[in-house]
């Protein structure tokens, strides 16, 4: 069952909603996080060794289950694989 994350009206800088999940291949750990962002969520993607994370604004939490889980099949197919 995946767990809603609260959608709040205004907020004055972004903030830690939620870790969505953790990844790792070798000695590299690729974790997702929920952020705040005014017009709804915002998915970040940090790679270890990448110098900027990859960032994209979600509007509803349907667009942010979706998008995390493509990002995640998409790590998961080139080798990446859950924290033991």
């Amino acid at each position: 069952m995946k767990t809603l994350i609260p959608q709040r009206e205004r907020f004055h800088k972004p903030e830690l909603l939620s870790p969505a999940w953790a990844l790792k291949k070798g000695v590299r750990l690729a974790e997702c996080s929920v952020w705040s962002h005014q017009f709804g969520f915002e998915l970040r993607l940090t790679i270890a060794g990448d110098p900027l994370p990859r960032t994209q604004v979600c509007p509803s939490h349907e667009d942010l289950i979706e998008l995390q889980e493509t990002w995640r099949a998409a790590l998961e197919m080139n080798g990446w694989s859950t924290q033991a």
